[in-house]
């Protein structure tokens, strides 16, 4: 493993020890108060995600511009974007995921 995928595991095993501690009656609600504040952030990070993404992962139809927007990698060999009149065929070559 990686160090910041041990890091990232270490931190989440702190966490669910700390509900664990919290569920016990072992924690107060004082100290609780941070770990709620952190599982609410990630919940509206994955909310936001979502609605992001939702269509992409739908198939709604979107402007080039906003197609565009919504992809998180813009270039992965050198290619230039490709043409924004056709959706059918293959995609061009270097292209991650298109």
């Amino acid at each position: 493993m990686h160090e910041r995928e041990q890091r990232l595991a270490a931190a989440i095993d702190q966490h669910a020890a700390n509900v664990e501690k919290f569920t016990r009656g072992d924690l107060s609600p004082a100290e609780f108060r941070p770990l709620r504040l952190a599982m609410g952030v990630y919940a509206l990070l994955i909310v936001a995600s979502f609605g992001f993404y939702l269509p992409l992962l739908v198939a709604l139809p979107i402007s080039p511009d906003a197609w565009r927007l919504h992809i998180p990698f813009r270039d992965c060999a050198g290619q230039t974007l490709p043409d924004d009149t056709t959706s059918s065929g293959k995609p061009p070559p270097g292209w991650c995921w298109i």
